[in-house]
Parts: structure tokens; C-alpha cells; sequence
């Protein structure tokens, strides 16, 4: 009977979505920027090491949605998720038991996806896909490509038609919460995997989500700024799914193992982050938003001093613009001109 390393199968595939990303024309760029998508233009193959993946699912506590590994601790959280994804995602919750309820009939559509009681493979998805140049059947099919292949593959070779009616107004894609629904997903096949295991079950099991999210979440929870900073440059870059490398998870994999067990692959050796990466990225996503919203600040500056001038309000509104000023960074002040 071979290890349980080697029994567990899922359907998660970057190198099937990086060749679709870098098969698309230029119109279908256009189409992912116009709907927020653009982010996944950049992504990139990668392969995570299956003893080091399988064991960051074994520390995970599926009922508290956190890793657990003796005193090291972080909560999985529907923003990390979206910071890794890079999917928008709204406040709108995706059933896929209710999706039917939901008043969509695909042969209404102008160009329907596929008709009622038919399957469609992944690789003929992919074919439409790449030959649709029509904006919203696009969309639809890129949509469905994105959750099929790395978002919340299953583990059968077809797409998941359940997701169709939430694609159906493709303008209201982005108010679906994508992320705590990947999420979700992501715990439902951890705990069947942890299940399976306990069992000593000697087949095989096949295991769907994105289960890669997991180790990425671990690898950048772990402090690897002072002694390894040197060997290995690792991009904190967002979304973190488009930026990692096979490399980052070997190396990590590597100072990462614990020596002491000489059996079955064992990590966690490294220490817990002072400075979480998800603080930093928080931070960096703060500062970019506050210089693309200088234009704004400029515009609404220019409004609000005209509404004092003409109906002689400046000792009024002179001191909440100053406090305005006061709360942002002293770098921003100077490009305001106040």
C-alpha cells in the first residue's frame, strides 16, 4: 500500500489557465479589464510540492477556519482569500443548491452557454472560450473557465453549470461574493480530505477547491525576512495566486521541513511572522488607494471652497477642510495644494 502522499488527486490546474490567459486575443484582454478581471492577465504556472501541500491541510482546523500548528496560529478570512484570489467579490452569497430558483433559463440568452440537461468538458470550454468575441458570452465562459480550473475546480473533468445563473447579468458578476464562496468550498474538501486520512482508507481520493490557496496563505505567514532573505526573493505582489512560482514553494517547502522526523514529510520549523505579509498588503492596497483618489480630493477641494465663496460659508467649512487635510499622510498634503 503506498503512502497517503501519493493517493490524493485534485483537479486544481494552473498550467491549464496560464495557457488559456496567454491564448487570448486583445479584444478579450479588453473585455477582462472592462470587468475588473485584468489582475489574472498576469498569472502564472506553478506547481506546489504535494508532502509540503498535504501537510499545511492537515493543520487546519476546518470548524474555526484556522491553521493550527502547536503555538503557531492565523485565521483564514474571506479578505485573505480575496487578496490571494484577486476576483472582485461583493456581499451577495452564491448557493449553488438554490442557483435553479434563480430566474435565469439559458435559451433566453442571446447566446446561451449551453442547453438545458447537456454537460460541457473543460476543454471545450476553453475552446468556445478562445473563438467568443462577443463581450457578455465571454465573460460568461471566462467566468466559468476561471472557477472550473482554479477558483473552485471540482473534481470532475466538466464545468460547473450550477454557477450559470449568477453569470447570466455578467454587469453583476462582481456583486457576488466569490471569495467567501471559494472559501467555503475550500473547508468543505479539507474536511473530506482529513476525513479520508483518519480513515486509513487504502484507495485513492480526489480532492476539488483551490487547495494551493492554503499553502500560499502558510509560506506568507511565516517570517522569512531576516535568514533567508538572502537565497531566495519572494514577490508579495496582489493578487498573490498571480505571483507565486514553483520555486517559492520548494524553497519554502526546503527550510521549512522539519529533519528531526525522518519519515513522513513534516514542516512548520519556522517562526511566525512578526509582521503578518496580509498587514503589509493592507497597508500598501491603503496607500494606493489614497494617491488615486488625489484627483477626486483636488476636484472636491476646488467645489467646496466656490460653495463657501458664494454663499459666504468659509469660516464654516474652512475648519473642516483643514481637518480633512490633517488626516492624510504629510506626503499627500503637498500634491492636494490646499
Amino acid at each position: 500500500m503506498g503512502t497517503y502522499m501519493d493517493r490524493v488527486k485534485y483537479r486544481f490546474s494552473s498550467k491549464r489557465f496560464h495557457k488559456v490567459i496567454h491564448s487570448l486575443s486583445e479584444d478579450q484582454k479588453g473585455f477582462l479589464e472592462k470587468y475588473g478581471l485584468e489582475r489574472f492577465l498576469g498569472f502564472q504556472k506553478f506547481n506546489v510540492p504535494m508532502p509540503f501541500l498535504e501537510w499545511v491541510i492537515g493543520q487546519v482546523v476546518v470548524d474555526l477556519s484556522e491553521f493550527k500548528h502547536r503555538v503557531k496560529s492565523f485565521k483564514f478570512t474571506r479578505f485573505m482569500v480575496q487578496q490571494i484570489l484577486g476576483i472582485p467579490s461583493g456581499d451577495i452569497p452564491i448557493h449553488l443548491h438554490n442557483a435553479g430558483s434563480k430566474p435565469c433559463d439559458p435559451r433566453s440568452q442571446p447566446n446561451p452557454i449551453v442547453m438545458p440537461g447537456s454537460k460541457l468538458s473543460i476543454r471545450d470550454a476553453v475552446t468556445k472560450l478562445l473563438g467568443e468575441h462577443d463581450e457578455d458570452s465571454f465573460i460568461r465562459l471566462f467566468m466559468l473557465v476561471a472557477l472550473s480550473t482554479i477558483i473552485c475546480p471540482s473534481t470532475q473533468n466538466f464545468v460547473n453549470l450550477n454557477y450559470v445563473p449568477y453569470l447570466s447579468d455578467v454587469s453583476q458578476i462582481n456583486s457576488y461574493d466569490w471569495s467567501s464562496h471559494a472559501m467555503g468550498y475550500i473547508f468543505a474538501e479539507v474536511k473530506k480530505y482529513q476525513g479520508f486520512i483518519s480513515s486509513k482508507d487504502s484507495g485513492k481520493i480526489y480532492v476539488g477547491s483551490c487547495l494551493p490557496l492554503l499553502a500560499i496563505a502558510y509560506f506568507d505567514f511565516v517570517d522569512l525576512s531576516s535568514n533567508y532573505a538572502n537565497h531566495h526573493k519572494i514577490s508579495y505582489e496582489l493578487p498573490r495566486i498571480c505571483n507565486v512560482s514553483s520555486e517559492d514553494f520548494c524553497f519554502v517547502a526546503n527550510v521549512d521541513r522539519n529533519l528531526s522526523n525522518p519519515g513522513r514529510p513534516s514542516f512548520g520549523i519556522l517562526e511566525r511572522a512578526v509582521f503578518l505579509i496580509f498587514t503589509k498588503m493592507v497597508i500598501q492596497n491603503s496607500f494606493q488607494l489614497v494617491q488615486s483618489m488625489i484627483p477626486l480630493l483636488k476636484h472636491l477641494r476646488g467645489r467646496l471652497c466656490n460653495l463657501a465663496a458664494l454663499h459666504n460659508l468659509t469660516k464654516v467649512l474652512l475648519p473642516i477642510l483643514v481637518q480633512c487635510l490633517i488626516l492624510l499622510p504629510c506626503h499627500l498634503r503637498r500634491t492636494i495644494s490646499w
